[in-house]
């Protein structure tokens, strides 16, 4: 019992510094509290029950006691050193990857991005201006052409074009 008081010492210091490391939400932490006594409750019990069958006798909490006293008399600091020091680490290891992750994923894709951007908008850009020269080009073709139009539209007026009708379709009966 006295180790498991000693236990439970460590764990309740290393729910502390976690605690206030992480800048946890106030209402999580009666959550968190309800989950570290039901979780101790778990623990002495069945240390208690391999210990001695599950005898509570006064001994039991005389063992808790002590061992939480001399925890925190002796090494509670060095532990709440320890995980603060261990949690740092593991937040500086975490800073490393996701700094590595943007260099070694994230950049490059915007680079990547970036050139191809470029690229289309070179063609697009290119495509357009040549739309354009060869638009300047055939625009007097297409004057002429329309000037044609128009003067082929003048001259078959519909009494006219109903005649010109009459005569090949005449042609084609008499064959």
């Amino acid at each position: 019992m006295f180790a498991c008081g000693c236990m439970l010492g460590g764990v309740l210091d290393m729910y502390r510094v976690i605690t206030g490391l992480t800048r946890m939400k106030r209402w999580l932490i009666p959550l968190f509290d309800i989950l570290y006594w039901l979780g101790a409750m778990v623990l002495v019990f069945r240390v208690l029950y391999l210990s001695n069958l599950g005898e509570v006798r006064l001994f039991v909490f005389l063992g808790l006691f002590a061992g939480l006293a001399v925890y925190y008399v002796s090494i509670s600091s060095y532990v709440i050193r320890l995980v603060r020091r261990l949690l740092l680490w593991l937040a500086a290891c975490w800073r490393f990857t996701i700094r590595l992750f943007r260099v070694l994923v994230i950049t490059p894709l915007v680079y990547v991005y970036r050139a191809v951007l470029a690229v289309l908008m070179f063609f697009g850009t290119t495509t357009i201006f040549l739309c354009k020269f060869v638009l300047q080009l055939v625009y007097p073709l297409w004057k002429l052409l329309r000037r044609l139009l128009i003067w082929l539209a003048r001259q078959l007026r519909p009494d006219t074009a109903l005649k010109w009708a009459r005569t090949w379709i005449s042609r084609f009966k008499r064959r």
